[in-house]
């Protein structure tokens, strides 16, 4: 991998044809999303020939969205481990005082969780909106998502699931929750 290669995830539609392009356009840049038409080789399995795809992507990258559940947790917003429960001891912390620290950092998880919860519900919403919407305008048969690790295979990662095809009214959050990197959703009418 060259140094000046980006190591991040990026989202991917794709539409059979430019011809409802304008509407997908619309969509979604009225959703706050990335439309950049990209030429070159998909980095999704094989799309049928004359496939247009798009980075969807807002700003720099798509790394911590919800397709694909795919966030990691930053250590600070981890529970605490014995180790540093030892740590607090050796420092002279009495047990009281590490039970409130520890009630505390729960508390503070919780409402953070909640909070990424409702932010990743909000999210997924959002595309399945955006996805349905595509397709029920008649501005394309089919719509494709993807969400794709550039830089290489991501380490923990399993091998990519076949193609998933969805009908759009049938197509909900646990679909793109679900989604695995480099797998195409297909929503169609």
């Amino acid at each position: 991998m060259r140094a000046d290669q980006p190591v991040c995830d990026f989202l991917y539609v794709f539409v059979p044809d430019s011809s409802g392009l304008s509407v997908i356009q619309d969509l979604l840049e009225s959703e706050g999303l990335g439309f950049k038409t990209v030429d070159g080789p998909s980095p999704a399995a094989k799309l049928p020939d004359g496939t247009v795809q798009i980075l969807a992507t807002p700003g720099h990258c798509s790394c911590g969205t919800a397709i694909g559940g795919y966030y990691d947790q930053p250590v600070h917003l981890r529970a605490p481990d014995d180790k540093e429960v030892l740590k607090l001891k050796r420092k002279g912390w009495s047990d009281s005082r590490i039970q409130r620290w520890l009630d505390e950092k729960t508390a503070h998880l919780n409402e953070v969780g909640r909070a990424k919860s409702a932010r990743d519900g909000a999210e997924l919403d959002q595309w399945v909106g955006v996805l349905k919407g595509a397709v029920d305008s008649g501005a394309t048969d089919w719509i494709g998502l993807s969400l794709h690790f550039e830089g290489g295979a991501s380490p923990k990662e399993p091998p990519p699931e076949p193609d998933r095809r969805v009908r759009s009214r049938s197509l909900g959050r646990e679909d793109l929750a679900s989604l695995t990197r480099d797998t195409v959703l297909f929503v169609t009418r």
